[in-house]
């Protein structure tokens, strides 16, 4: 994986060693591992915090990069990564695909202070497993992280003008993909109905990824193709 260049603050992330041990309380207890990705301090220290008082919720590691996240997710193996949608390498969508296309991989919580219509289509593209708010009340948003870890989606609905708007930044050959994974269908089942290889889907959903954030409004600036991306 090509790292996204960005200074790792030691006084940001859990050491990757340390989160890949296994952890004493979440195995005793069954407690849901989590990984906490935000770059501003506050929210992050106080989002572990709030985790930390639940005694079913463990959060394991946090970071404050998508670059650093990705090695964290790959070592520590959570169960759920809570990413906020604005990082400073990367935005927590192509952090959440990067990590939905690997082996394993944990359910993703995209929280945003824009988490509305125009954030979902990009978070189903992505295969996140929720979005909420950045104001969800504290036992809401501990409430989602226990659904998404059993499996349950908690995507918000996709409004017919969001989903007719999406479709129409789309190349005409994606809309099939586009319109099941809005369904839910899953990734596996997806490239066997449509008779194409994985690796190809997920280098649609790439493309696509791109092709709604270029066009969505809420971006804070232009930013380079992703250094998560996979070549072809």
């Amino acid at each position: 994986m090509a790292r996204p260049a960005a200074p790792r603050d030691p006084r940001c992330v859990t050491s990757i060693a340390a989160s890949a041990q296994v952890d004493a309380r979440s195995e005793a207890a069954g407690a849901v591992r989590v990984l906490v990705v935000d770059d501003h301090t506050a929210v992050r220290e106080g989002v572990r915090a709030m985790l930390a008082a639940e005694p079913d919720l463990d959060p394991v590691a946090v970071a404050a990069t998508a670059g650093d996240a990705a090695e964290l997710a790959a070592a520590g193996r959570p169960d759920v990564m809570l990413v906020d949608y604005h990082l400073p390498d990367e935005d927590g969508l192509s952090l959440c695909l990067y990590v939905k296309s690997r082996p394993a991989a944990p359910a993703v919580l995209v929280y945003s202070a824009f988490a509305d219509e125009h954030l979902i289509p990009l978070a189903v593209v992505a295969g996140a497993d929720a979005v909420v708010a950045k104001a969800t009340r504290p036992d809401e948003l501990c409430d989602t992280v226990r659904a998404v870890a059993r499996g349950e989606s908690r995507m918000p609905p996709l409004t017919q003008p969001a989903m007719e708007s999406a479709g129409a930044r789309l190349d005409a050959g994606d809309l099939p993909i586009f319109g099941m994974l809005a369904h839910g269908t899953p990734p596996d089942e997806i490239a066997a109905t449509l008779r194409i290889e994985p690796a190809w889907l997920v280098a649609r959903r790439w493309a696509m990824l791109e092709q709604l954030r270029e066009a969505t409004v809420r971006r804070r600036a232009p930013r380079a193709s992703s250094a998560l991306r996979p070549a072809v």
